[in-house]
């Protein structure tokens, strides 16, 4: 005669195999996960530099960037000073006397670091944007005819830092 159901021994390996099922799964999936997070955070991390060099490329190239009448006399570079180890400040010519003034027509950018956030502002102008999170370190050396930029970003468990070097304007 037949029996209907299943045996207690056919129960206990069904569920022992689901049960490994799951922890391998579960294992996978961790696995995978992780990959993506560190990629993610790395990626992030190669973005925020990424717009970081190119705006400190725009504005270190020579020319006010934002120059709409694309003339070389007016918003020329003519003046790169560091306040203190953690401020950038650059001048742009605005009344063609090719010295830096400080104070408008001149045209004032000012790079510095604020709870984490590397700042490009505007003071004359009132503009001020965010070019990076996650700054563990902003500084500015001035060495005399050339100055030098440390940026460190970092993001969880990593970490980059990208030097920068540029000579000053001749006055």
């Amino acid at each position: 005669m037949r029996r209907r159901g299943t045996s207690l021994l056919e129960v206990t390996i069904a569920t022992g195999l689901v049960a490994m099922l799951a922890v391998v799964s579960a294992s996978i999936s961790v696995d995978l996960s992780r990959g993506m997070s560190e990629n993610i955070a790395r990626t992030r991390l190669a973005t925020e530099a990424r717009l970081t060099v190119e705006s400190l490329r725009r504005d270190l190239s020579g020319c006010d960037p934002d120059q709409p009448l694309g003339e070389r006399s007016v918003g020329t570079l003519v003046g790169i000073e560091s306040t203190n180890r953690t401020t950038l400040r650059l001048c742009f010519d605005g009344d063609q006397n090719n010295r830096a003034d400080w104070m408008p027509p001149d045209r004032v950018i000012v790079y510095e670091s604020e709870q984490e956030l590397l700042i490009r502002s505007d003071p004359f102008g009132s503009h001020s944007n965010v070019l990076t999170h996650s700054v563990q370190a902003w500084q500015v050396d001035d060495q005399g005819d050339h100055v030098q930029l440390l940026l460190t970003l970092g993001l969880g468990r990593f970490t980059e830092t990208y030097t920068f070097d540029t000579s000053k304007p001749s006055q």
